[in-house]
């Protein structure tokens, strides 16, 4: 498997991914249980914006930078009033990162969980890969809050739920490398939610040909009886038209039982996101947002 987050960091899918991941743990946290936040997928945790591999793309440029004038995490740019309260906890934590005027550092799943965590809440953050687990479990050495695993988190789903705590998010965000990632991930969530059936189980997925996000929305819409939740909410992001199979076009997330509040802050925030976050002009051939329950 030769994917390596760091060319990709804090692009739009990025982005896209961790605004909905915040907003799910703030929705968690109006309790005060103690949640856990099992981060199935980690990779390292912390991204160099000014490396060799960030630079080499510059994804970041095209994704989390055009929430800030001019780049400068310090100043965020304006999205009206319900995206910018949906943003702010996500981009509070970019500043407090960064705190001079250049984005240097953008922080993966499990740095970004761990800055929201309240003393009695628990990240568990798995790695498959040795040399990224290495760094993850440097990046949390010493914590108390942080459990790190290098664990191929698929095989190893029996031993993750259900967890200790009762509230939990379940984030699953895999490389998509292999040719059966997306039947490997609905078979997780089966198991999973058959193990731990009140757990929020989020899953994202790239969006390259339109159909494959339909064929994919088609194979979960299958799975749901069997499931035995109320809900699955569908959610897309398109930054360009999705009809080249060659590049990354769109992001999409499933929601396993997510927030009553989610689908109509999504159904808020999604299209104020997309204008900023377009990488193609205009066109009418294709939904540049969509958000739906299941």
């Amino acid at each position: 498997m030769n994917y390596l987050h760091a060319y990709h960091a804090g692009n739009f899918a990025d982005v896209v991914k961790h605004l909905t991941m915040v907003a799910i743990i703030g929705y968690l946290q109006r309790k005060d249980a103690p949640i856990r936040v099992i981060d199935m997928h980690a990779g390292s945790g912390r991204y160099s914006l000014t490396g060799r591999e960030a630079r080499a793309t510059g994804e970041a440029d095209a994704g989390i930078a055009r929430l800030f004038e001019n780049g400068n995490p310090q100043l965020p740019i304006s999205l009206g009033p319900d995206a910018d309260a949906f943003a702010k906890p996500y981009r509070d934590v970019i500043s407090r990162l960064n705190p001079g005027p250049e984005l240097e550092t953008y922080p993966g799943s499990p740095l970004l969980a761990r800055h929201l965590l309240r003393p009695n809440d628990r990240l568990t953050a798995c790695e498959l890969r040795d040399i990224e687990y290495y760094k993850l479990q440097k990046l949390f050495a010493g914590d108390p809050q942080v459990l790190a695993r290098n664990v191929d988190s698929w095989s190893n789903l029996k031993a993750l739920l259900p967890p200790d705590l009762k509230r939990a998010l379940i984030l699953m965000d895999p490389p998509f490398e292999e040719r059966h990632e997306m039947d490997r991930a609905l078979d997780a969530i089966t198991l999973g939610v058959r193990r731990f059936p009140m757990g929020i189980y989020m899953l994202w997925y790239p969006i390259k040909a339109h159909y494959m996000a339909d064929n994919w929305a088609k194979a979960m819409a299958k799975r749901k009886p069997d499931l035995g939740v109320e809900t699955i909410l569908r959610a897309e992001l398109y930054v360009r038209a999705p009809d080249n199979e060659d590049q990354l076009n769109g992001t999409g997330l499933f929601i396993i039982n997510p927030p009553y509040t989610l689908q109509k802050t999504l159904e808020d925030a999604l299209p104020v996101l997309q204008r900023h976050l377009q990488q193609a002009p205009n066109s009418e051939r294709f939904h540049k947002t969509s958000v739906e329950a299941m």
